[in-house]
């Protein structure tokens, strides 16, 4: 199982992290939020959101995937729930 598996579903808000937040400066987060629109498998196993919030990137409106497991630069909290 991926690390971050079956732990969101369709409809949830999540907010997923570009970098890990205490490797970055002060008071700099890099991540986009968004509504899981569904689970997909390909082209890897991930939840597809439409990003209503980016802080780095202007991604807003965009569908992206975000990975349930990354082969590098993974952490702890990378993907959370996130405020309504």
């Amino acid at each position: 199982m991926l690390k971050y598996e079956g732990m969101f579903q369709v409809g949830q808000r999540i907010r997923a992290y570009d970098y890990d937040p205490s490797e970055m400066p002060e008071g700099t987060e890099v991540y986009v939020e968004g509504v899981v629109d569904k689970i997909v498998t390909r082209p890897w196993k991930g939840y597809q959101v439409t990003c209503d919030l980016c802080t780095h990137m202007g991604r807003e409106g965009l569908v992206i995937i975000v990975p349930m497991e990354r082969n590098s630069n993974e952490f702890e909290q990378r993907i959370v729930l996130a405020e309504a």
